[in-house]
């Protein structure tokens, strides 16, 4: 149940000897003092490459070449990889073999968070001394581990689950659809490490996110609107329907209520073709509710300060839309472009 591994560090650059590159691309970037004596480094050699800003030390007898970690500054999950594997380096020989865990995981995994989390490495270990904050002690079967720039970490599934077990379910969900969305997890790895996992405090939390989660959000805003229509017990929309008019493809939306003929884009942007083009979205916009459609444009200030005026407003455009029908030339379809509705759209939208 291995997540994908992403790429590494690897070659030879000019602080560094072949061997000691080599070597430093397993650990994912960093390497110990002791490394470096084997690669045939004396300890004068390391003072002096210190000293000259050649090699930069990210912990207790712990480098990394200082101009592959200046390769990493926009990347914020590589420089996170760094952080870890330095840490890891340093807890060698302390037990049991550590994993990068939880938000340390999820950066790895390059997933999206309601809110920016705490920049500390996060590690759990299967024994050994564990200090509950930044290093947990936690059972750690194998196909609860993967790899994420040579770095050993959990699982997509696993991470998902220790961190739902944990936050709000709002962060835990934006965690869980970004998961589903970019493939570090599936639903049958997740139902798996929750059956592994059962007897753990906060389970049933886990358990709820992961049943909500869902793959077709495509964006933390989408992902906290879903959480809020839950909790004002709005009926669950559609997501990433595709919209034509005569066959002819015009948008896709955010979420669609069928019944209601109903349409709510967050943002208010429509997907049409990736350009930003204010006119031609309320022309789209136009069109859209000369077929039927009752639209709806939100924001991230109407879901995080205004959920209640989001929510009336929708539960007007049902009124409004359980009150007219479709055009007969409206064909929608869930999958893409094609295949399309060929039935009668209101008993096609009855029937769904």
């Amino acid at each position: 149940m291995s997540s994908r591994s992403t790429e590494g560090f690897s070659g030879t650059v000019a602080g560094v000897n072949a061997r000691l590159a080599a070597v430093a691309a397993r650990n994912g970037g960093p390497f110990t003092a002791a490394q470096a004596y084997q690669a045939g480094y004396r300890p004068a050699d390391v003072r002096r490459l210190l000293a000259h800003g050649t090699w930069q030390p990210l912990g207790r007898s712990v480098y990394m070449d200082a101009a592959l970690l200046r390769c990493c500054i926009h990347d914020p999950a590589r420089r996170h990889a760094v952080e870890v594997a330095a840490v890891l380096l340093q807890l060698r020989g302390a037990g049991s073999a550590a994993v990068g865990s939880r938000e340390s995981a999820a950066r790895l995994l390059k997933l999206s968070f309601l809110t920016e989390p705490s920049a500390q490495v996060r590690l759990t270990r299967g024994s050994g001394h564990a200090d509950g904050r930044l290093v947990r002690r936690a059972a750690l079967p194998a196909h609860h581990v993967s790899r994420a720039y040579e770095v050993s970490i959990t699982s997509g599934a696993r991470t998902i689950v220790d961190l739902a077990r944990e936050l709000p379910f709002r962060d835990a969900v934006v965690l869980a659809d970004s998961a589903l969305r970019r493939g570090a997890t599936t639903r049958e790895q997740l139902a798996e490490v929750l059956r592994d996992c059962w007897t753990w405090r906060g389970i049933r939390a886990a358990g709820r996110v992961v049943d909500f989660a869902d793959p077709r959000a495509e964006s933390a805003l989408e992902s906290l609107s879903r959480v809020g229509f839950h909790e004002k017990q709005l009926s669950p929309p559609d997501l990433q329907c595709w919209i034509a008019e005569d066959w002819q493809w015009l948008t896709r939306v955010d979420f669609l209520w069928w019944k209601q003929r109903t349409i709510a884009e967050g943002d208010g942007r429509f997907k049409y073709d990736g350009r930003v083009d204010v006119y031609a979205e309320k022309r789209l916009r136009e069109r859209l509710e000369d077929l039927g459609f009752q639209v709806v444009p939100f924001g991230w200030r109407d879901v995080t300060e205004d959920l209640d005026g989001l929510v009336d407003r929708l539960r007007r455009a049902f009124a409004r839309g359980e009150a007219v029908a479709l055009a007969p030339s409206v064909r929608i379809s869930r999958t893409g472009p094609t295949p399309w509705a060929s039935e009668p759209n209101d008993r096609w939208l009855a029937s769904s």
